[in-house]
C-alpha cells in the first residue's frame, strides 16, 4: 500500500485508513455539482452535494492564539488553496474529520491485536503514538466546522443558509461527530481495558 512509509504497520495502518478515506471519497463533479461519498459505517454511505462556501482560512483570524495546535497551519492558518480543508470550505473540513475518525477507529480497534504480540515498550510506544494524535483530531475538527458555521452566519449569511439546509451534510457531521466521541469516551472512561 502506497501509504505505508516503512514495513512498521501498526504505526502506518491508521494514516493508511486515514488516506485511503479521502482517496475513496474524493470529491468529484457531477451534474456541475461538486459532490463526495462518505462511508459511516456499517456499509452505510452518504453522498453530500457541496453548496458555495468560502476558503476556511479566511477565518483564520478568529482563531484565538490559544486553540491553534499543530494542525491549525496545515489545515487553517497557512492552507494552500488547492487543500480540501481550505478550498472546499466546510466540506473540505467535513472531509478530514470523517478521514480522522476512520484512522483513529483503525488505530484504537489495534488495542486488542497488540495484546496478542510481545509486551515490548517500542510496541506500545508505536501504538500510543498512533492513537495520541488522532484522538486530538476530534476536538480539532469538530471546532473548525462550528467556528466555520458560525464565521458564515456572521459573515456570509446565504452560504450559512445553504449549508445549514444540507441535510446530507448534517446527516454526516453528526454522525461522524457521534462515533468519534463515543471512541474517545469509551478509551478515557475505560482505563481498565488499557
Amino acid at each position: 500500500m502506497m501509504w505505508f512509509l516503512n514495513d512498521d504497520i501498526l504505526r502506518n495502518l491508521p494514516t493508511a485508513v486515514h488516506e485511503q478515506c479521502h482517496a475513496n471519497g474524493m470529491a468529484y463533479l457531477k451534474g456541475g455539482v461538486i459532490q463526495n461519498k462518505f462511508y459511516l459505517g456499517a456499509g452505510k454511505t452518504v453522498t453530500v452535494k457541496y453548496t458555495n462556501v468560502f476558503k476556511s482560512k479566511e477565518m483564520a483570524s478568529t482563531i484565538p492564539e490559544n486553540l491553534r495546535t499543530f494542525r491549525y497551519n496545515t489545515y487553517i492558518g497557512g492552507a494552500d488553496d488547492y487543500l480540501a480543508a481550505n478550498g472546499l470550505g466546510v466540506y473540505g473540513l467535513l472531509d478530514e474529520f470523517a478521514a480522522y475518525y476512520h484512522g483513529t477507529r483503525t488505530a484504537v480497534e489495534l488495542f486488542d491485536y497488540c495484546m496478542t504480540f510481545e509486551q515490548t515498550p517500542d510496541l506500545w510506544f508505536n501504538y500510543i503514538s498512533s492513537v495520541s494524535g488522532d484522538y486530538f483530531a476530534y476536538a480539532e475538527f469538530r471546532f473548525y466546522i462550528l467556528k466555520y458555521l458560525m464565521y458564515a452566519k456572521q459573515n456570509y449569511p446565504d452560504i450559512y443558509k445553504n449549508i445549514m439546509a444540507n441535510k446530507e451534510f448534517k446527516q454526516v457531521f453528526n454522525t461522524i461527530d457521534l462515533n468519534y466521541g463515543q471512541i474517545i469516551f469509551y478509551r478515557f472512561t475505560n482505563i481498565d481495558n488499557l
